[in-house]
């Protein structure tokens, strides 16, 4: 019965379901076709090109581009920054899924400078985006027309173009190889090769790296959903779909295994791992929004006029596609059973969407909780209108599935309905290009390096920066914004903008400590205060909103006392914030130490921070009796301590914070070291995995050229992927049969 239910459904196709169609016609090469996507590309960002010491960029690259350069200036030094002492009190640094730490496209960082590097990663990515999204579109059957149409409409949507001015690169680079990803995952479930569910695996794991966990989640829910479409619609049954998936799990494990080990560890130690409903809920859509659809300023603009009057920002609001791809999309549904695949995307489209309008409606609110309830990383990632990304695929590929099935259709009605269609389909690209265009590239602009790099940006006062780069004590400052550009200089600041942060760092950011106890902790020894406030005995102000705290205390010291806690971490952070307990002389830590000695409170010595790298901090000490070893940086594990050569426990004082117990009292050297477990287990997972991949695609080259959508003969051999051969194409144009051509 389901064989007769399959036959009876494929009668019904046009005929761009069907693996050949005599009235298509010859499809221009596909190195024409990468050609034509590079030059449009090349002319999108010729400011970059042209001006090669600028970047392009928004307001979040003041987050993400210092993550970029610290990480890729350590490789330069041979000192990989595992940990970063300089983020937010300190985080392993790889841990962080923002860094993008094993992105192969790193690699342009070493090759030219860092503005122009960037510019480089945007034009490789909207490339590798509109060739996946044609390759994908033609394995479906569309022809290059359709399949041309959809790749614009998706690699120069809203959500790649709106984001470059607002800064999040990161988001792009993942969104770039969504179509690499369903294109594998298609030809996998389609031919049953594990080597393709193994690329299809490396596209994800590629997406992963590039620096945005957030996307690459929502494009695998997709790839989820097109699994049970295949199995639902008949086409393909649970038993070769289920091992199909389960290959992808262990590839994509494997393959990811470098990000994935530490970022799992790190995650509960974080504030993410504490949001509830509420912190997620944010930036969603409302039903208005779907008309920006049709008019991308329907709320107005923040580059331009009129104003932006959304409720949240026009780059999370916004979504558009082009307004012929959003309109042909729309057509189809007059032909919706009748287009095959095409109710794949109407679904993916309608899902995203009904996802991203989040509290906004009932309906949406209540789909959107069981996925929070049930799959345990959907609830860790915020600003949930980027759901759109996958609905602007789903509409981008939808479109061109109609417009090539439009296209067969009128070419099966004679020559001249076939010579209008030509010229009709020409045009609708021709003006895809010019309204997307003009809708991309205002939001293409250049800013100098020194916008990043100058010190003056976080204190424009000299007589401050002056004595803060210069202090030799490691001290730590609140800056006039909250971003990482202290990073370009090696400088500790307190919090910042990032919103994946470790737990104590979040309390801290909840709590005013510019002048409380806690500011000396953590030697906040510089302050601007945006308010202006009264001089205390804490806080001297030493220029127009700047203050000094002369009560800092050092980052390493030595504490004679020890009180357990057995109070929660915010609870701890409290007590230190109220000046209960004298911090120079008692220590608050979670458990009680394995110690040979009796903890007498007081003043127990001095320290001095020698040596302070990412991965190692070296200290030496002079205790006047056994005492702790205190440093105010973040407790986290894998930290290891050597007290002269012998390894020593490290506790967790002070609401999160390093201490060493010094067992005699004396001269003594400490080391501190990070030495992270699970990124090198991680690393070792993701070289053999990678390793084995490219021994299956060596052994499967042959097969792994792309083959255009037409060649699925059994035994056929594949195509080149630059198109047909010069004697196919003078069969095709007939002009092979000229007798002096046999």
């Amino acid at each position: 019965m389901k064989t007769g239910r399959k036959k009876r459904a494929d009668k019904k196709l046009p005929a761009i379901a069907r693996p050949s169609d005599p009235t298509q016609p010859p499809a221009p090469s596909l190195a024409l076709i990468s050609m034509v996507f590079l030059g449009f590309i090349l002319f999108f960002f010729r400011k970059g090109l042209l001006n090669p010491s600028e970047i392009i960029a928004g307001t979040d690259t003041n987050l993400f581009f210092p993550f970029k350069y610290y990480w890729c200036e350590s490789l330069k030094a041979g000192h990989p920054a595992f940990w970063n002492p300089y983020l937010n009190l300190g985080f392993p640094f790889t841990a962080h899924p923002n860094v993008g730490a094993f992105s192969p496209s790193n690699l342009l960082f070493f090759l030219f400078n860092y503005p122009f590097a960037f510019t480089l990663q945007y034009i490789l990515h909207f490339w590798l985006c509109c060739l996946g999204t044609y390759l994908f579109l033609r394995r479906l059957g569309c022809n290059w027309e359709g399949s041309f149409l959809g790749a614009l409409a998706f690699s120069f949507s809203s959500f790649f173009v709106s984001r470059i001015f607002w800064g999040q690169h990161a988001m792009l680079w993942v969104g770039a190889w969504i179509p690499w990803m369903f294109y594998f995952f298609h030809r996998a479930l389609e031919e049953g090769k594990i080597i393709l569910t193994a690329m299809a695996s490396a596209c994800s794991a590629l997406a992963l790296f590039e620096g945005y966990t957030q996307i690459a989640v929502y494009a695998l829910l997709g790839m989820l959903i097109y699994l049970f479409y295949r199995t639902l619609n008949h086409t393909l049954s649970w038993g070769p779909a289920m091992r199909t998936g389960a290959l992808f799990l262990f590839f994509f494990a494997g393959l990811a295994a470098c990000q994935i080990f530490p970022t799992l560890e790190a995650m509960p130690f974080t504030n993410r791992a504490h949001w509830g409903l509420g912190d997620v809920m944010c930036e969603y859509l409302e039903p208005s929004d779907f008309f920006c659809f049709l008019r991308p300023d329907f709320k107005g603009c923040q580059v331009g006029d009129p104003p932006w009057s959304g409720r949240w920002g026009y780059f999370e609001e916004v979504n558009y596609v082009g307004l012929l791809p959003f309109l042909i999309f729309l057509a189809g549904l007059a032909w919706f059973r009748r287009i095959r695949f095409y109710p794949f995307f109407v679904f993916l489209a309608f899902f995203f969407s009904v996802l991203s309008l989040g509290n906004s409606t009932a309906f949406s609110a209540a789909i959107f909780k069981f996925f929070y309830d049930w799959v345990p990383i959907f609830g860790k990632n915020r600003s949930i209108g980027r759901m759109m990304a996958l609905t602007s695929f789903a509409l981008a590929c939808g479109a061109g599935l109609v417009l090539s099935a439009a296209a067969s259709h009128w070419r099966k009605r004679g020559a001249a309905a076939a010579r209008w269609a030509g010229r009709v389909t020409l045009v609708i690209l021709a003006l895809t290009m010019v309204d997307l265009y003009q809708f991309g590239n205002r939001f293409i602009f250049l800013y100098y390096p020194d916008f990043y790099t100058s010190m003056e940006q976080i204190f424009p006062d000299a007589a401050v920066v002056k004595p803060l780069l210069a202090d030799p004590t490691h001290p730590r400052f609140i800056p006039r914004d909250v971003l990482t550009k202290n990073l370009f200089h090696s400088l500790s600041q307190v919090y910042n903008n990032d919103m994946f942060i470790l737990q104590q760092t979040a309390i801290l950011r909840g709590l005013r400590i510019e002048d409380t106890p806690l500011a000396d902790l953590l030697r906040v020894r510089y302050c601007y205060i945006a308010s202006p406030s009264s001089p205390s005995d804490r806080m001297v102000r030493i220029a127009p909103e700047h203050y000094l705290n002369q009560r800092a205390l050092p980052r390493a010291m030595m504490v004679g006392g020890c009180q357990v806690s057995t109070e929660t971490l915010e609870g701890e952070l409290r007590t230190l914030e109220s000046g209960k307990l004298d911090l120079r002389s008692v220590l608050l830590v979670k458990k009680n130490p394995d110690i040979q000695f009796n903890p007498v409170p007081g003043v127990a010595g001095e320290a001095e921070i020698v040596s302070y790298e990412n991965n190692e901090v070296v200290m030496n000490c002079r205790a006047d009796r056994p005492c702790f070893l205190f440093l105010s940086d973040p407790y986290f594990p894998h930290w290891e301590a050597f007290v002269d050569g012998n390894k020593t426990q490290i506790y967790d004082a002070d609401g999160g914070f390093r201490a060493v117990p010094i067992e005699k009292e004396g001269l003594h050297q400490v080391v501190m070291r990070y030495r992270p477990t699970p990124l090198y287990l991680g690393l070792s997972v993701s070289a053999l995995t990678w390793l084995l991949l490219g021994t299956m695609a060596w052994k499967s080259r042959r097969f792994l050229v792309l083959p255009s959508a037409q060649n699925k003969k059994r035994g056929a051999a594949p195509r080149s992927p630059f198109g047909p051969s010069f004697r196919g194409f003078l069969e095709k144009t007939g002009i092979r049969k000229h007798a002096s051509l046999r």
